[in-house]
């Protein structure tokens, strides 16, 4: 197997859970070889790494102990995959931190500060169970803060916009309320 193809099945055995980097893997190879338990050939400008026969005896020697590492990443996960909506999040926050203003970036922080502060909120169990808005949290008290967890994708929802905004599913726009947060509340 390849260097590559040895990062790509682990990322497919641990549902994309574990992406190890060249970075990883590479210097384990060859500390692996440096101890005999692999070797690796040059094979159309790759490496291929084999386990030695002194490697294959090493896990079985263990393989009882150690178990399989990838048994903890059941593909079977209860509830939704946060990957996917913590990626656009990054996506999102990306584009303003190359491009926004000021104003931009300090309204992005706001919102990124209030995603947070939520996010313990459900852990602690103190979400009340209110769905949140494009324009904050329901059932806040001091008012609704922009959150990150609006409801864009859903049909006829409302997005907030660069501009303060946020844009219907008609196209429309209308004022999005916002409050500061309080002092020393980020």
């Amino acid at each position: 197997m390849h260097g590559y193809h040895i990062m790509q099945a682990m990322s497919d055995r641990t549902g994309g859970a574990w992406r190890p980097s060249p970075g990883a893997v590479y210097p384990t190879i060859a500390q692996l070889e440096d101890e005999g338990l692999v070797t690796t050939q040059e094979e159309g400008g790759r490496r291929l790494v084999t386990l030695t026969d002194e490697g294959r005896a090493y896990v079985t020697e263990r393989s009882e102990r150690l178990g399989d590492p990838f048994a903890e990443f059941d593909q079977t996960q209860a509830g939704p995959d946060l990957r996917g909506p913590l990626y656009e999040l990054q996506t999102a926050t990306r584009q303003i931190a190359i491009s926004g203003s000021a104003s931009q970036l300090e309204a992005a922080s706001r919102v990124l500060g209030q995603a947070r502060r939520s996010l313990y909120l459900i852990l602690a169990g103190e979400s009340g169970g209110a769905e949140p808005t494009a324009t904050g949290t329901a059932g806040q008290s001091g008012g609704a803060e922009p959150t990150a967890t609006g409801t864009a994708a859903e049909p006829g929802g409302a997005e907030p916009t660069a501009t303060g905004t946020t844009a219907d599913s008609t196209g429309a726009g209308t004022a999005a309320e916002t409050d500061s947060p309080a002092e020393g509340e980020q």
